[in-house]
């Protein structure tokens, strides 16, 4: 697991997990608990996640089921 710095890096993580079927597996990105900033890295990882996952229903890679989707997500 990488430590993302930034975003291009963690759209590129997470495009190479859904170019092998794997997104749904992904557990996430890797922080340090310890740090307080770890808050903000995590939300800001979840909206570009967000993001991507949007355009790949958009794009007809990913099924359009809100069920599906919201269940990928909160699994990640």
């Amino acid at each position: 697991m990488a430590f993302f710095r930034s975003k291009k890096e963690i759209e590129e993580q997470i495009n190479t997990l859904a170019n092998f079927e794997l997104l749904r597996r992904f557990i996430g990105m890797l922080t340090d608990s310890r740090s307080i900033l770890s808050i903000t890295k995590h939300k800001y990882f979840r909206r570009i996640l967000c993001n991507l996952i949007g355009e790949l229903v958009e794009e007809g890679e990913i099924p359009d089921d809100e069920e599906i989707l919201k269940s990928m997500i909160n699994e990640i």
